[in-house]
């Protein structure tokens, strides 16, 4: 999406913020996207950050936000979603924070180092990322 994107860090959508204090909401709260605008057959990373928050396991976050999506793209069936490696992931950051959770898609892919628009490379005297 931002391949020509000068930007030097990752640059997120926000998909949805609001108000959680357990897991269930959590779940709920994440079902309430329409995920198959963003995912195809993508594999999905879930990353999470917790700072003074009621949910402080970041792989339970984790854990849930990624049943979450997948239930909701099976939409509500039992199975399998079926992720094809060779696709780019899809990165999914959950940010809770004083209890208020935002959902938030990575759209530039990996880092500006690389991307792959340059073929060649060579020795740089300062980070490509710090001098975009």
């Amino acid at each position: 999406m931002n391949l020509r994107s000068r930007v030097g860090n990752k640059l997120y959508l926000e998909l949805k913020q609001y108000q959680t204090l357990d897991f269930d909401k959590l779940f709920d709260i994440v079902q309430t996207i329409d995920w198959k605008i963003y995912i195809q057959d993508n594999p999905i990373i879930v990353n999470a950050i917790s700072k003074q928050s009621t949910l402080t396991s970041l792989p339970a976050i984790q854990k849930i936000v990624k049943k979450s999506i997948t239930k909701k793209i099976l939409n509500g069936k039992e199975g399998m979603v079926t992720e094809d490696q060779t696709l780019h992931p899809i990165e999914i950051l959950v940010h809770i924070e004083r209890d208020m959770c935002s959902i938030l898609l990575n759209t530039t892919g990996e880092s500006l180092h690389k991307r792959g628009y340059k073929k060649a490379t060579g020795e740089a005297p300062i980070n490509e990322a710090l001098a975009a």
